[in-house]
């Protein structure tokens, strides 16, 4: 038998090497290389959850060289699940358009190698501040080959809402009978147009100001990663808080609603995945932004899912405006989903409404969720700034033995 040394045994332990007989070599022994798990590094923060996947989370803050994903085994793998939103756009200012949320990628078989994949995540766009002041873009968020837009700006009023992402709402036009300001075109994916793991869509429509009564008008929703943002139709009238009382739109006053959220699936982000990357990343009360409890008493499980929402607009009083002072502490609101209408992640529009507590007109748009891409809502006011756009997010996950 010949001689091994004891340092070449442990080196064929450290690399995976083992000896198998090949029958078909007669009785050779070969060495091969055991696949293993995959190996690889980066991100701000990492999570194994109980569902046997590893997390890695990017934010705009992660230093390098996490900034990048670096693979070097890919084991038996041969694919990833990628999560990949740019920042929101930020919302406009009096009576204004709620931003668009940034491009959405979700893919659960994204093919990977053993390689460096740079990672960059977009800012929020800034709050639209001063008499028809327009928001700022979201910025563009990367992984590897892909980028995605950031979403448009909200305008102010009489200002058509920004291309972007998803396209931001069109504020109020000022003169009554004039029609309506266009909110803006999602861009979606430079690097992969027309994809359907692309998710983002246009901007609503600002409404004109309407000589009957109530005389009033309302900012549209940014777009969303979910739907189009909404407009306000000329012919509907009145338009009241939401949910809607009695004698004003009836079931519910959609009108101004940020764009639908995009939802990730449960399998990706269960209830203790959810619970656990909170406490990893130090917040155990919220999850990537969206205020949580352990027992989910005080948010819906079904809202932490969401992403992407778009930015709702701001209203010119008397009428008040989607979900009107319904806004979480970090923003959020403005949106959501048909079945969770309000806990989305755009943020509410400024209520121009007298019910206001500072009165008609003297509302701010609130934020969108930072981590979420969502867009901030637009103001009620000139004196009020919009709200500012949510960071972008970007989460690998991979299966482990």
């Amino acid at each position: 038998m010949p001689f091994k040394s004891s340092l070449a045994r442990s080196a064929g332990k450290l690399f995976g090497v083992f000896k198998e007989a090949d029958l078909s070599l007669r009785g050779a022994t070969q060495s091969t290389r055991s696949p293993g798990d995959v190996e690889a590094t980066g991100g701000h923060y990492t999570y194994t959850g109980p569902n046997n996947l590893k997390y890695h989370i990017f934010t705009p803050t992660t230093p390098a060289p996490a900034s990048s994903f670096v693979v070097t085994n890919t084991g038996p793998s041969s694919a990833i699940t990628l999560l990949l939103i740019g920042g929101g756009g930020g919302g406009g200012a009096q009576h204004a358009g709620g931003g668009g949320a940034g491009t959405l990628f979700y893919r659960e078989d994204y093919p990977f190698s053993a390689t460096t994949y740079p990672v960059s995540i977009g800012a929020g766009g800034a709050a639209g501040s001063g008499p028809e002041a327009a928001g700022g873009q979201g910025g563009n968020s990367v992984f590897g080959s892909v980028t995605v837009n950031g979403g448009g700006a909200g305008g102010g009023m009489g200002v058509t809402g920004a291309n972007g992402g998803s396209g931001g709402g069109g504020g109020m036009r000022p003169i009554p009978g004039s029609g309506p300001i266009s909110g803006g075109t999602a861009t979606g994916s430079p690097t992969d147009p027309g994809s359907p793991y692309v998710h983002a869509y246009d901007g609503g429509a600002g409404s004109d100001y309407q000589a009957s009564s109530p005389n009033a008008g309302m900012g549209g929703g940014g777009g969303g990663a979910g739907s189009v943002g909404s407009s306000t139709p000329a012919s509907v009238s009145p338009k009241g808080p939401w949910p809607a009382p009695q004698g004003a739109v009836s079931p519910t006053n959609m009108y101004g609603q940020g764009g639908n959220d995009y939802s990730v699936p449960t399998t990706f982000m269960p209830t203790d995945v959810v619970l656990g990357i909170a406490a990893e990343m130090g917040a155990p009360a919220s999850f990537l932004g969206v205020a949580v409890t352990p027992t989910f008493s005080s948010t819906p499980y079904a809202a932490t899912l969401l992403f992407g929402g778009g930015g709702a607009g701001g209203s010119h009083g008397p009428w008040g405006n989607f979900n009107n002072d319904g806004e979480s502490p970090t923003g959020g609101g403005g949106s959501g989903t048909p079945t969770s209408p309000g806990w989305g992640t755009g943020g509410v529009g400024g209520n121009g409404s007298p019910t206001n507590p500072g009165g008609a007109n003297n509302d701010i748009g609130h934020p969108g969720v930072a981590y979420r891409g969502a867009g901030g809502g637009g103001s009620a006011s000139a004196a009020k700034a919009g709200g500012a756009g949510g960071h972008g997010v970007c989460i690998v996950a991979y299966p482990i033995s």
